[in-house]
C-alpha cells in the first residue's frame, strides 16, 4: 500500500510538472561577447530554448556554441561565429549583420530594416516578410533557403547582392510572392 501510494505522488507530480506553464525569460545584449557569457546579457544569464533574445547596435555577439532560442531580433548588432543558430518562433531582422561560416534556422521572420548576411547560410522554414522598403544583402558565399514564403511588401524592398560576392545562392523549395 505504501509503494503505490509513492507511486501516484510520483506520477501526480510528473503530471503537474508537465503541465505547468514555462515562461520564457528575456535577454538583451549589454556589450560585445561570446553568447554563451552571462556578461553579455548583463549578467542575467544567458538565452536558450523558450526564450526571448535582442542583440543591440554596436554589440557583436560570437556563437562559441550551437544556440537555440524561441524569438530573435537583431537590431543594428552583428551575429558571428562557426555555430548554428535556430530560431523556433520568430526573427527580427530590424538592421545588422548575420555573419560566419554556419547555418541560421528560423521558423518565421520580419525584415523590418536594412541587414547583410556574410557567409552565412539562412534557412527559412515558415513566413518571411519584407515590409516596406526593407532589405538585406548577401555577401561572401551567403545562402538563403527558402522552405516557407519569402513575401515582400513593397516594390523597394529585396536581397540584394554586395562586396565580395563568391559562391552565393538562393534555393527556393517554397515560395516567394510580391504583394
Amino acid at each position: 500500500m505504501v509503494r503505490s501510494s509513492k507511486l501516484r505522488l510520483v506520477a501526480i507530480s510528473v503530471f503537474l510538472a508537465a503541465a505547468a506553464p514555462l515562461f520564457a525569460a528575456t535577454f538583451s545584449s549589454t556589450q560585445t561577447g561570446n553568447w554563451s557569457s552571462a556578461s553579455t546579457w548583463g549578467g542575467s544569464g544567458v538565452p536558450g530554448a523558450g526564450d526571448i533574445a535582442t542583440v543591440n547596435g554596436g554589440h557583436v555577439v560570437t556563437l562559441d556554441t550551437g544556440v537555440t532560442v524561441a524569438t530573435l531580433t537583431l537590431a543594428g548588432g552583428q551575429i558571428t561565429g562557426a555555430n548554428t543558430l535556430n530560431v523556433t518562433t520568430v526573427f527580427n531582422w530590424n538592421s545588422g549583420t548575420l555573419s560566419g561560416a554556419s547555418t541560421m534556422t528560423i521558423a518565421s521572420g520580419t525584415v523590418g530594416g536594412g541587414g547583410t548576411l556574410d557567409a552565412r547560410t539562412l534557412v527559412n522554414n515558415g513566413p518571411f516578410t519584407f515590409s516596406g522598403s526593407n532589405y538585406f544583402y548577401m555577401q561572401n558565399g551567403a545562402q538563403v533557403t527558402n522552405n516557407g514564403t519569402i513575401e515582400f511588401l513593397s516594390d523597394s524592398g529585396g536581397i540584394f547582392q554586395s562586396g565580395t560576392l563568391g559562391v552565393m545562392a538562393i534555393t527556393n523549395a517554397g515560395t516567394i510572392t510580391k504583394s
